[in-house]
């Protein structure tokens, strides 16, 4: 259920520059910046410029916000400081360092009640909702709803239509996870009145798809198309929202339903248009910036190595003139001449083993490259041409009537999005470990619930193949580890297990204290990995996949970031396995201490 955020635009001395926006023109003039309220400001403007043109993530964005809000505290500016405040928050929100986000909330919170500003305090209270969507804490779900209606009571004195209804809106989500549909609809109409009367096209748009979400919770589900299809009409302008395609989903669930096959059809081909086309877009533009990125790096790396390589050279040609002198030394004093003699040569020696060395280096780098980028061309491209193969096909079904056969591809669809977001996630994963940028924002963390959200995750893949999945895993046993990289190394075994498991097979997942570690095991009775071929399983460059027992595919980069990430949060991880037999995985990672 999507929640939203309140960001307002900042507002500084630079005011052309908030309006247009332009990255460089804001980069260029913070390259130049003295002051330091102007390096505050611009470092901010780069971080809107980044945001408001939908570019890619802003380089260590971070950095530039903490700087900010650094200067803002040390000049006194609390209105400055709090908006960086909800910036940060925003930026920890949307990575899953809820703790991070909740903690800059309250501080910007604090700023505003300081300063009287009402208005930032209801917006404050409205994000600070977001901060408990899925706290499990007793009293989390009452904290949320609190601070929605103090929001409420602020946004509805002051008249502030626009952040009135995204409280609204946000109630409503709270009241439909609770499964109380009638109270949901309630402040649904509330938020759709508002969004009417300021003619807000999205807000109308957003209002109808949340009362047909309880139309459909109700199963009534003809006013739950008519309300999705009203949507429809105002979505025709963003053709390429992903709210287009959610849409056409519900409506294809919808129809469906009600035996209505030919329309559902029709809404699935436009679901399956759609999906592909985002994919292909986002991730495109993705995998160009990382191409870039390499190329730039590999170019610079071939740069030091020749400069290495001319000092090398040049420490050779003075120990050859280091060796003449020494042997017109020699007549006079043979013995030092000697001496010098065996100095040069282990020099000579020591430079002609450190070019070895670097030759060895750039070959294993650039081995890695291609192995990598041959994965990028051949493993991701399939998906996406297989994803256009899938929309051609439903086209292809509804001109012959064979409208049975297209239910059996909505389910290939879903398959077919979940590897290629896994297919993603491992190649920019990897990428980030490759220039040693991978995150560590190490946490207590509770090792059953990550690994339950691990398993959710290839559940339907599991049942199709009627594997079973148990896990026996203490819920008291807690980890002090990065939550995205545990995360990644569990998700990765347990995909693996499903898909080297034939028909029929178990997956046991165990956990046990080991220590100062927390050691969990992964076992399956697969196929088992030949002992020939382990010592090469945790590296790219002689990694080549192997195709599962229903004939999945893979990249081989799974396993490589399951090492990197457990290097990451200082731990280990190794392979036990018997071919014919089945494979035990072990990750042995810091257990919490309090």
């Amino acid at each position: 259920m999507p929640f939203l955020l309140v960001v307002f635009l900042h507002h500084s001395v630079h005011s052309q520059l908030v309006v247009t926006r332009d990255a460089n023109k804001v980069d260029s003039l913070l390259s130049l910046a003295t002051e330091p309220k102007e390096i505050a400001d611009l470092s901010i403007e780069l971080y809107q410029a980044y945001k408001y043109n939908k570019l890619e993530e802003l380089p260590n964005e971070g950095a530039y916000l903490i700087r900010a809000l650094e200067i803002y505290d040390s000049l006194g500016l609390p209105e400055q400081a709090a908006y960086t405040h909800n910036s940060l928050a925003g930026m920890y929100y949307n990575r899953g360092q809820i703790q991070d986000a909740k903690e800059n909330w309250e501080k910007a919170l604090e700023l505003y009640q300081s300063t009287n500003n009402t208005r930032r305090i209801g917006v404050m209270y409205n994000n600070l909702s977001h901060a408990y969507n899925k706290d499990t804490a007793a009293n989390a779900q009452a904290l949320r709803m609190e601070y929605l209606q103090k929001a409420i009571e602020i946004h509805a004195h002051l008249k502030d239509t626009s952040s009135l209804l995204l409280a609204y809106g946000n109630v409503g989500h709270v009241y439909l996870e609770k499964n109380e549909p009638k109270r949901a609809k309630e402040y649904y109409d509330l938020a759709l009145d508002l969004a009417l009367k300021i003619n807000n096209p999205y807000r109308i748009e957003t209002a109808y798809i949340n009362l047909g979400k309880v139309k459909m919770s109700t199963n009534e589900l003809e006013e739950a198309i008519a309300l999705f299809e009203k949507a429809l009409t105002y979505e025709q302008i963003r053709n390429t929202d992903p709210l287009v395609s959610d849409t056409y989903w519900r409506l294809a669930a919808c129809y469906r339903k009600l035996g209505d096959h030919n329309s559902a059809d029709k809404n699935m081909v436009q679901f399956a248009q759609i999906q592909g086309e985002l994919f292909e877009k986002e991730k495109t533009n993705q995998l160009l910036e990382l191409e870039t990125k390499y190329n730039t790096e590999k170019k610079e790396q071939e740069i030091e190595q020749l400069r290495e390589r001319e000092l090398i050279q040049q420490q050779a040609l003075e120990a050859e003139l280091r060796l003449r002198y020494a042997l017109i030394a020699i007549a006079i004093l043979s013995i030092l001449g000697l001496a010098v003699i065996a100095v040069l040569f282990r020099r000579t020696k020591h430079s002609e083993i450190e070019i070895a060395r670097q030759k060895e280096s750039l070959e294993k780098l650039n081995a890695t490259k291609d192995r990598f980028f041959g994965i990028i061309a051949h493993d991701l491209r399939n998906p996406v041409i297989s994803f256009q193969g899938i929309a051609k096909l439903i086209d292809s079904y509804l001109k012959k009537g064979k409208t049975e056969k297209i239910s059996e591809l909505s389910g290939k669809i879903q398959h077919s999005v979940n590897n290629l977001n896994q297919l993603l996630d491992n190649l920019l994963n990897w990428a980030s470990s490759q220039t040693s940028a991978l995150p560590y924002n190490p946490e207590p963390l509770a090792v059953s619930r990550i690994i339950d959200e691990s398993i959710s995750l290839f559940s339907d893949t599991a049942d199709a193949k009627q594997i079973i999945i148990s896990s026996n895993v203490d819920a008291e046993v807690m980890i002090y580890a990065d939550r995205n990289g545990v995360s990644t190394i569990f998700r990765n075994l347990i995909n693996n297990a499903v898909k080297f498991t034939p028909e029929g097979g178990k997956i046991k997942i165990a956990a046990e204290l080991d220590g100062n570690n927390v050691k969990v095991v992964t076992t399956d009775n697969g196929v088992g990995i030949d002992q020939s071929k382990i010592s090469s399983l945790f590296q790219l460059s002689n990694n080549k996949s192997t195709q599962g027992t229903s004939g999945e595919k893979g990249t081989g980069l799974g396993l490589v970031l399951c090492q990197e990430f457990a290097k990451v949060n200082k731990g280990l991880i190794w392979v036990e396995s018997e071919l014919s037999k089945g494979s035990s995985f072990y990750v042995s990672i810091p257990k919490f201490t309090e």
